[in-house]
């Protein structure tokens, strides 16, 4: 990378650690002149000194990231390729000063009581639940998807580079999600505190992980009706039938269930139809995740209060549907660079690229698919986002080519090009 501007002094972005953090805490202490600057592009892009204990890190502006070089480390995807950049500012804010992230929640943290509802009032309240893809198309608050997706966003398990490939296990992917929530909060509550994400099982450990997990999960046990609620965000294992209803068991927690009611199982079918058989389809393939609140019995008994369920290649990249992960997979194969746009709170209706490729030369390209049964109105806000984007755009129409191989082989990437100007 070509380095970066710190107290009005050039240094590369190799430095030794103990002479970018003297410089680092100068400019933190109160250096009046130039803010820090990423040096990838003529333009210089401003960024910003956060400290976290007694650490500074130098972290992207808000807003920022599609000022960077496409090829920098802190390129991200300008805000109209996916939903996030209609929730900052807003739902999600972002501490210049601390670097903390506030989440305004459309989800409650604690259970109010209420009276039992039927069947059919369940999924009339399902409607307009996160199971509904809640707040759709809210800006002022985020669902449990959009927690979902900002929490795979800042782990950067939506980036992907070559040589990640077989380097990706829930160790890694665990230890990346608890790194993101450690710098969100809400309601002055760190995240984390709040947030149950299995460790990795060790059966010479198994005692301690049931210890550390149970006595999370008492610190919040209640039999009252109106109890505090925790969050989780784990990989399912299998969902089948008990005595309560359904049970959920989740991979690393061999001796715990979470438990759903029958109509939150109906609920889920329905609005998860297609991870849900994507997952079962596959036989272990493709990873289901699902975040969620639940709470505690004094008993030990772990219900499931509300849940949202995503599916995610072998890679651990999030897919909508079997079309996503073919892209993703064949990017994947033959040695692509790219971002994996993700949805948040917009709606079903709403235009999404598949795939922002980052190895482009000078621009990244978005990918569209462009399916037979697309409505008028989502072919329509499709041509806006292409005509309106920062980035170039091509469509696979799989009515016309059921794979996507040629499309994404038509895809130029700056290596490529240097090869060619080689010759």
């Amino acid at each position: 990378m070509p380095g970066i501007m710190l107290c009005d002094e050039r240094l590369a972005e190799t430095v030794d650690d103990a002479i970018l953090q003297a410089q680092l805490g100068r400019h933190y202490a109160g250096f009046k002149g130039k803010p820090p600057l990423c040096l990838c592009t003529d333009i210089h892009v401003r960024m910003y000194i956060a400290k976290f204990g007694q650490r500074y890190l130098l972290k992207r502006w808000p807003g920022s990231g599609h000022e960077h070089a496409v090829d920098c480390d802190r390129y991200e995807a300008p805000p109209e390729a996916s939903g996030l950049g209609k929730l900052m500012g807003s739902a999600i804010r972002e501490d210049t000063l601390t670097g903390d992230i506030e989440l305004k929640l459309g989800f409650p943290l604690k259970k109010q009581p209420r009276t039992a509802v039927t069947a059919d009032s369940v999924e009339a309240q399902g409607q307009e639940s996160d199971l509904n893809e809640s707040a759709a198309g809210s800006t002022s608050k985020v669902s449990l998807r959009a927690v979902l997706h900002y929490l795979w966003d800042q782990a950067e398990l939506t980036h992907w580079k070559p040589g990640m490939k077989n380097k990706r296990n829930w160790w890694v992917v665990q230890s990346r999600l608890l790194d993101a929530a450690a710098r969100m909060t809400t309601k002055g509550l760190r995240l984390q505190k709040r947030l149950y994400i299995p460790e990795p099982f060790k059966p010479e450990a198994k005692d301690q992980i049931r210890l550390r997990r149970r006595g999370l999960f008492q610190s919040v046990a209640s039999q009252k009706a109106a109890r505090e609620l925790l969050m989780f965000l784990f990989e399912v294992k299998e969902i089948s039938p008990s005595p309560y209803g359904y049970k959920l068991v989740a991979k690393n927690v061999p001796d715990d269930n979470f438990y759903l009611t029958a109509d939150l199982y109906k609920l889920l079918r329905k609005r998860f139809a297609t991870e849900l058989e994507m997952f079962e389809r596959t036989h272990g393939q493709c990873h289901l995740v699902a975040l969620g609140t639940i709470s505690v019995k004094p008993s030990g008994i772990v219900n499931i209060e509300e849940t949202t369920l995503m599916a995610a290649t072998g890679d651990w990249i999030p897919v909508a549907d079997q079309q996503e992960a073919v892209v993703v997979d064949y990017s994947v194969a033959t040695g692509r660079q790219f971002i994996k746009p993700l949805k948040y709170n917009m709606g079903a209706g709403r235009a999404l690229a598949a795939m922002l490729y980052t190895d482009t030369p000078e621009q990244p390209t978005a990918l569209y698919i462009v399916k037979p049964d697309d409505s008028d109105a989502l072919i329509e806000a499709r041509r806006e986002l292409q005509d309106a984007g920062r980035s170039l755009s091509v469509e696979w129409h799989v009515a016309d080519d059921p794979i996507p191989t040629s499309v994404i082989d038509a895809i130029p990437t700056a290596r490529r090009e240097r090869d060619l100007a080689k010759a």
